[in-house]
């Protein structure tokens, strides 16, 4: 009995520092604002190319964070306690830069990476008003107070510069079938949660075969014309 009650114990409190904040599992994360050693970064929240997001998840593996501008990745295997967490297994891919160089290099790399060790946030979730009946924001802070906040929509993106993809199944097994209404696909690419990209196929492409691909969480890029569509799937 008192093993039983053990157990249960533990997975109380496993589920309770989870489930106390369902909503940053919910949502893609995009990056509105970020400060780190008093200087405020010029975040592009209005540019169609550059996504900046970063996604909570849980998979038959684990729980993962993701955070990406393009191609540039931190990722790690998160565990959390309240309203904190703290990374574990961190890893980083800087492919190159261009006109953010400076907001990669302090966002990735200073503020997430840390040399790889682990490293506890907090954060915190609230809605805002926005004077467009509101957002869900999300405010990441570090333990020098250095913070990113995110906003559970991409607000300065103008709806004409919005690239509407949808992908299915999820997860996959086999094959992932993308539609794209009237927008014509140019490219399609597939990273890893560690930023590696894995598959790429140029033109106008509505099924990729995945079934190559090891199990695991994974973020397909979709090209068309000017506009950039990031989603995220699983291989099963």
């Amino acid at each position: 009995m008192k093993k039983l009650l053990l157990f249960l114990t533990v997975l109380l409190i496993s589920f309770l520092s989870v489930a106390q904040n369902p909503v940053l599992f919910e949502n893609n994360w995009y990056l509105q604002s970020f400060t780190f050693d008093s200087v405020n970064y010029n975040v592009p929240v209005d540019d169609p190319l550059y996504s900046q997001q970063i996604i909570f998840d849980e998979t038959s593996d684990g729980y993962y964070i993701s955070t990406f501008i393009t191609s540039e990745t931190f990722s790690a295997s998160p565990t959390f306690d309240n309203n904190t967490f703290t990374t574990q297994i961190p890893t980083i891919t800087l492919f190159g830069c261009d006109d953010y160089c400076e907001l990669e290099q302090a966002y990735l790399y200073d503020f997430f990476f840390r040399e790889a060790e682990p490293y506890t946030f907090n954060y915190t979730i609230a809605h805002v008003d926005d004077g467009n009946g509101g957002v869900i924001e999300l405010d990441v802070i570090d333990q020098e107070g250095n913070i990113a906040t995110y906003y559970d929509t991409r607000l300065s993106i103008p709806e004409h510069n919005k690239l509407d993809v949808s992908i299915y199944p999820n997860p996959a097994t086999e094959t992932l079938f993308i539609t794209s209404g009237n927008n014509t696909i140019q490219e399609v690419s597939i990273f890893s949660v560690n930023g590696q990209l894995v598959l790429s196929e140029k033109g106008n492409i509505n099924q990729l075969s995945v079934s190559a691909l090891s199990n695991g969480l994974y973020f397909i890029e979709i090209v068309s014309e000017n506009r950039t569509a990031i989603e995220k799937f699983i291989k099963k």
